[in-house]
């Protein structure tokens, strides 16, 4: 099926459900683990460009399922804390469902 242009095999209903909402836009920019760089630090001019045609957020709080549903792109730059079971086991489901995630260490 074709979504914006993207082409999306199998999902998880409530992914392709974002997805077909048109939340396919959206990057999240992980700020809980103290990360290095974050929206305000390090990638202040990169969201700058990207708000013309993406949603820019930042993620303060533990990262569940329901935090990542809608998501396209979710982005951890130099975690500073360990990630938890659940939160691990929470993005295994959101890449495994066809969400994108950039961990730079």
């Amino acid at each position: 099926r074709r979504v914006h242009g993207a082409i999306i095999n199998s999902m998880a209903p409530t992914l392709e459900k974002s997805f077909m909402e048109g939340n396919v836009n959206t990057i999240v920019v992980n700020q809980s683990k103290r990360e290095a760089f974050n929206l305000n630090h390090g990638f202040k001019l990169l969201q700058r460009k990207l708000r013309t045609s993406w949603n820019v957020k930042a993620n303060k709080d533990e990262i569940t399922s329901d935090r990542l549903s809608g998501v396209r792109l979710f982005v951890s730059a130099c975690p500073r804390d360990k990630f938890s079971k659940m939160e691990f086991d929470a993005l295994k489901e959101y890449v495994e469902a066809g969400g994108a995630l950039l961990v730079l260490m």
